[in-house]
C-alpha cells in the first residue's frame, strides 16, 4: 500500500532535521559521506537533502565547495528559543552559582533521539572556555548524562532506549561501551549521582543526576564537571561534586515545578 503524502512529507521533516542534528556540537562543515556516516541515511537521501536545506537557507557550503556547515535559518531556529525560553530565564543563576562553586561548568540537557541536548549552560570565572555550550549536543551513551537519563526510565523503555543504542553503536565497542554504562547506573543506584571522564572530550570529567521538569514530570539532566589534564581521582572527585550538583538540581526541579510543556 503505497504511502500518503502526509506520511511522506512528515518523514522527509524528519530525515531533513536528522542531516541538521549531524552538525552536532562541532563548529566544523560536513560534506555528504561525513554526513551520510552520522546520520545512516543513504548517500542519495542525505544529497537530496542537502541540496534542499542549501537552497532554503539552512545550510551553506564551506569554503571549498564541497562541505556544508549551518547557515542563518538554521541559528535563528535556536537563538528564538534561548531568547524565550521560561526555563532559562529561571534557571540560570542556579546554573552560574552551581559552575562557580566548583569551578568548572554547569548545564541542564534533554534527550534528543540517541544524544542529550544542552538547553542551558553556565560556566565559572574561574574557567576561560565553555566547549558545551547551549544548543551542543553529546552521546547519550558515553555521557554522564545521557547515562542518568537512561537510568531514571521505566524499565521498559530503558530497554529499549539501550537496544536502539545497541543497533547504532559500533559493533567492537558496544560490550566496553555497555558494562559502563551499567557501572554508571549502579552509581546511581547507590546515590542518585553518576562520573564519566572523557565521554565526550578528552580530560572532561562530569558529574550527572536526573530530574523531572514541569507538569509533565518530563525527563531531563542536570550536570555540572571540569576538565583536568591529569588523572583524576574520580571516586574523591564524584563525592566532591554530588553534594552540590544534588542541591542545585533540586533547587531547579522545584523552580520548574510547574512549568507547562517541555523545555
Amino acid at each position: 500500500m503505497p504511502a500518503s503524502a502526509d506520511t511522506c512529507s512528515i518523514l522527509t521533516v524528519d530525515r531533513g532535521l536528522q542531516v541538521l542534528r549531524a552538525f552536532h556540537s562541532a563548529p566544523i562543515p560536513l560534506t555528504n559521506a561525513r554526513l551520510v556516516q552520522r546520520t545512516g541515511l543513504s548517500k542519495a537521501t542525505v544529497s537530496r537533502l542537502t541540496t534542499t536545506l542549501l537552497n532554503i537557507g539552512y545550510l551553506r557550503r564551506g569554503a571549498d565547495g564541497r562541505e556544508f556547515e549551518l547557515a542563518s535559518r538554521a541559528l535563528m531556529v535556536g537563538f528564538a528559543f534561548a531568547s524565550t525560553s521560561e526555563l532559562l530565564e529561571t534557571i540560570n543563576p542556579l546554573l552560574q552559582a552551581l559552575a562557580d562553586e566548583i569551578g568548572g561548568a554547569a548545564c541542564l540537557t534533554v534527550p534528543d533521539d540517541k544524544e542529550m541536548l544542552c538547553v542551558a549552560s553556565r560556566a565559572s570565572v574561574r574557567i576561560k572556555t565553555i566547549r558545551f555550550g547551549r544548543g551542543c549536543v553529546v552521546p547519550m551513551a558515553a555521557t554522564a548524562a545521557g547515562r542518568a537519563y537512561l537510568w531514571d526510565l521505566p524499565a521498559a523503555e530503558r530497554d529499549t532506549a539501550l537496544a536502539t543504542l545497541r543497533l547504532t553503536a559500533s559493533p567492537d565497542k558496544w560490550a566496553f561501551v555497555e558494562s559502563e554504562i551499567h557501572e554508571s547506573f549502579q552509581q546511581l543506584e547507590r546515590g542518585g549521582t553518576c562520573i564519566v571522564r572523557g565521554g565526550f572530550s578528552p580530560g572532561l570529567y562530569a558529574v550527572a543526576t536526573p530530574v523531572k521538569l514541569g507538569l509533565g514530570r518530563f525527563c531531563g539532566v542536570v550536570s555540572c564537571g571540569k576538565t583536568s589534564s591529569r588523572e583524576p581521582d574520580l571516586e574523591l572527585e564524584h563525592k566532591r561534586l554530588a553534594g552540590p550538583l544534588r542541591s542545585a538540581a533540586a533547587q531547579i526541579q522545584s523552580l520548574l515545578s510547574g512549568l507547562h510543556g517541555r523545555p
